[in-house]
């Protein structure tokens, strides 16, 4: 058994594993730093780029030397006679080795390796890169000559970005937000703007016809700054009515008793967008045609509902509040522990999660206002309230043809009526 050698060989494959591990995970802004103190800021892009062939060198010797190393700590032993102990023994030195020492190295420090060892490496590494890119080319084509084809190309820059957004957060290089950020920035070519309009059922429009005085009320209330005016039909979006140039009228003069000027002299002309469209097409095409809103149209030309900047940008930063829905979170209110309002359109698996409810998310609908429609069998009255599922249900906001707001609690097992039942409250 020779154990001098095996040890010499284990330990140079430790170090293999250490160089192998920092020149693929060593912090780039902790090699940054150490190449300014040194006064060599350029050499960190060339580390940078001939980590890949180092680490392969490296893992090479590591495989190679930890073999040998085997091989020559059981050469003329009879394993079956020297006992599991022995063998165990072996793989748990070999594990520390290998794994548990340049871990634990390259956390402390991993860029010094980087930086240290860079002299030794610089004339390898432009001897053997070609070799190592020409097998990586090698195995990246194996898939197409055994007849299998690989992911597509445009996929695969996604991957790694989300690999590399990933990892630098585990190490705590990037915070949460920041990660969530980046991972919306990347999602925008596969978010369609179906996704994140505000539906056709939920619009608020204005009618063509409208009085000046409704229109300007209407327009007041809405608490938005643009609103589309409809023909003949909610279909017929014939322009968007800005909440500044209303201002700008009154601004010039225009009193309550002067002649009401026409709704339709106001109005700016309405662009539409397909429902399919991405939502990273989407705000290019805001920021070329300097507009915030778009009539989002269906594939028969019909209005599905309609789509702003803000709703875009929401897909990077997450939800914006302003200061008339700031109490709202992902369309829900807190009031107490057991108690919140939810807007009719906020899913049934989001309100389970935040209230630690178990209402249905496998029925005929997916959503508060579908949950409270489902068991009146009709759009309720406001006040109305209904028991079932271990909640109970009030109607806080409602038109004649939908729900807005409900009020949702979560009842103590047991507390509630039988499923389905639903009533007036007697005190309203």
């Amino acid at each position: 058994m020779s154990t001098p050698w095996s040890a010499v060989l284990l330990a140079i494959a430790a170090l293999a594993a250490v160089q192998a591990r920092a020149a693929r995970g060593a912090s780039l802004q902790d090699v940054q730093e150490r190449c300014q103190r040194r006064g060599r800021p350029d050499q960190c892009a060339a580390m940078t780029a001939a980590g890949p062939t180092i680490a392969f060198i490296s893992a090479t010797v590591v495989v190679a030397a930890a073999v040998v190393a085997t091989l020559l700590a059981f050469q003329g032993v009879d394993v079956a006679a020297a006992g599991i102990r022995a063998v165990t023994g072996w793989i748990m030195i070999v594990w520390i080795a290998l794994v548990v020492v340049p871990v634990f190295a390259v956390r402390l420090a991993g860029a010094w390796v980087v930086v240290t060892t860079w002299p030794l490496w610089r004339p390898v590494v432009g001897v053997v890169t070609p070799a190592v890119e020409w097998t990586a080319r090698l195995v990246t084509a194996l898939p197409r000559l055994v007849g299998r084809r690989g992911r597509d190309g445009p996929e695969r820059p996604h991957e790694e970005l989300h690999a590399v957004v990933e990892q630098a957060h585990r190490e705590g290089r990037l915070e949460g937000e920041a990660r969530d950020m980046i991972r919306g920035v990347i999602r925008l070519d596969e978010v369609r703007v179906a996704d994140v309009m505000t539906p056709r059922t939920s619009m608020l429009a204005i009618p063509a016809s409208a009085a000046w005085e409704e229109a300007v009320r209407l327009a007041a209330d809405s608490a938005h700054t643009r609103l589309p005016v409809w023909g003949r039909s909610p279909d017929d979006i014939v322009g968007i009515l800005h909440i500044r140039d209303v201002l700008q009228l009154f601004a010039e003069g225009f009193a309550a008793g002067a002649t009401a000027p026409s709704l339709e002299q106001l109005l700016r002309p309405p662009w539409f967008v397909p429902e399919s469209m991405t939502v990273r097409k989407l705000l290019r095409e805001f920021q070329r045609g300097n507009t915030h809103l778009a009539i989002v149209t269906d594939e028969f030309g019909g209005v599905a509902g309609l789509v702003t900047i803000e709703d875009a940008l929401e897909e990077i930063v997450g939800e914006i509040a302003d200061e008339h829905d700031e109490a709202f979170t992902d369309g829900i209110r807190q009031i107490s522990p057991d108690a919140c309002e939810v807007l009719a359109n906020v899913r049934l698996e989001t309100l389970n999660r935040h209230l630690g409810c178990a209402l249905p998310e496998e029925e005929n609908f997916d959503t508060v206002g579908g949950f409270v429609f489902h068991h009146f069998g009709r759009i309720p009255q406001i006040g109305e309230r209904m028991e079932a599922h271990g909640v109970r249900a009030e109607v806080l906001a409602a038109t004649r043809r939908r729900i807005d707001l409900v009020r949702i609690e979560r009842l103590e097992p047991g507390a509630d009526e039988p499923p389905g039942w639903a009533g007036r409250d007697d005190g309203r």
